[in-house]
């Protein structure tokens, strides 16, 4: 792409009332005569009282306005990026279009590079962007909030407010605690809210552009004695709607603000002594309370890479938030504790990312918190894994692309899961 000036002409629609002038003139000239109203005197033009005019013609009475070249337009954020970085010759971030998932940056041969991202790497902060950074730190007013991420405000402790409060374009929803909450652990970007039932732990963890609530359950006692799981909420100017398996809060005009992914039960994985069997549960005394308790929260809330899963059942109403455990993965011994129940809130927007389970195709998985397979998923499951990812191409429509590449981090294992953050590049010119 060539950088430099250019001047472009323009040419705009004469008058009627000039035409209809170009027209006698021409048409007088045709006949031998002058135009009407005016002759031929000696050293300018004579109206027509006799009076011959001694002044030459304005700019305006030439017309000058309407066959002049115009300047130049004013440099576009592109050019001036591409300019700088001819000179320095390093690449040079074009401002303006940066967003929560892309940039575009301008390269010293002429092309741009446009870089996407499944999930959100940076949040506005003033006039600015910052990189995302969830940890969690204590508010005057004692609830937590991350320090870079999406507006999410947790509770400090006890029985006033919400759980977690998740606010977005003026809208807000509200998860309360079904019960008495303590002063919480907090671990990076996890409050770990201990014993809120025998033997269950209550985990949230900040997201950069949302939430998951987590029970981390110690033993089969406690997991049985759970039975539904009733979240009272609060709305904010949003209606619930659900369609095609996925819950999401909607504004007057039908757009998503949140969306509340299928709830995830998951398990510990094989024991230290069953490592070497992938297919070998965790013995019934590693699921004890004495080594339960051992095991901390927040490690467990990270599924192992051969966690067993399962789906619980949801369903959100305007007041209320219902989770239903699978009792049969609760019950099966083949389970090992501490198992998780979630489900995850993340704010609607047009990036992300899915799985397909050959066990669940009903299911959506959008934006979930749990890794994205490739493959097997594990053989304890015995399900194959598809992963979608879905990029903001806007920076690249109407443009001739060069190149593209595509990167996912992958954790290495039996199978393949794919990291939350993925990334996609577009070179174009």
């Amino acid at each position: 792409m060539a950088v430099g000036q250019y001047r472009r002409r323009w040419r705009r629609p004469v008058s009627g009332a000039i035409a209809a002038a170009l027209s006698a003139a021409v048409l007088g000239s045709l006949l031998g005569g002058a135009p009407a109203g005016a002759v031929e005197g000696d050293g300018g033009v004579e109206t027509s009282a006799g009076e011959a005019s001694a002044l030459p013609a304005d700019e305006a009475s030439k017309g000058k306005a309407f066959w002049e070249d115009d300047g130049p337009p004013a440099a576009s954020a592109e050019l001036r990026a591409s300019r700088k970085a001819v000179e320095t010759k390093q690449r040079v971030e074009v401002q303006g279009l940066t967003s929560e998932t892309n940039q575009v940056f301008a390269n010293p041969d002429g092309t741009f590079t446009a870089e996407s991202s499944a999930g959100v790497e940076r949040v506005r902060k003033g006039d600015g962007w910052a990189p995302v950074d969830t940890t969690l730190v204590q508010q005057s007013d004692g609830t937590l909030a991350p320090r870079s991420a999406h507006d999410v405000a947790l509770s400090g402790g006890g029985q006033e407010g919400p759980l977690v409060r998740f606010e977005r374009d003026g809208r807000a929803y509200e998860v309360f605690s079904p019960w008495p909450l303590p002063e919480p652990v907090l671990d990076g970007s996890h409050a770990v809210y201990k014993a809120v039932r025998p033997e269950v732990d209550l985990v949230v963890q900040v997201l950069p552009d949302g939430f998951t609530q987590n029970l981390v359950v110690h033993t089969p006692e406690a997991a049985a004695a759970l039975g539904t799981i009733n979240y009272p909420v609060r709305t904010d100017g949003l209606q619930v709607r659900t369609e095609d398996g996925v819950t999401a809060l909607v504004d007057d005009g039908g757009r998503p603000t949140f969306i509340s992914g299928s709830p995830l039960m998951w398990d510990s994985g094989p024991s230290d002594a069953a490592t070497s069997n992938t297919t070998t549960a965790r013995s019934a005394a590693a699921s004890s309370a004495e080594t339960a308790e051992a095991v901390d929260p927040v490690d467990a809330v990270t599924p192992h890479a051969q966690s067993r899963t399962a789906l619980a059942d949801v369903s959100l109403a305007a007041d209320k938030l219902t989770v239903v455990p699978d009792q049969n993965f609760i019950a099966d011994p083949g389970t090992s504790y501490p198992i998780v129940i979630d489900p995850p809130t993340v704010s609607a927007k047009l990036v992300g990312w899915t799985s397909l389970w050959s066990n669940s195709p009903g299911t959506s998985f959008w934006n979930t918190s749990h890794a994205l397979g490739v493959g097997y998923d594990a053989y304890v499951d015995n399900k194959k894994v598809r992963s979608l990812f879905q990029f903001d191409t806007r920076a690249v429509a109407g443009k001739k692309i060069l190149n593209a590449d595509f990167s996912a981090y992958e954790t290495p294992s039996a199978y393949r899961s794919a990291g939350l953050i993925s990334r996609t590049g577009f070179l174009f010119g």
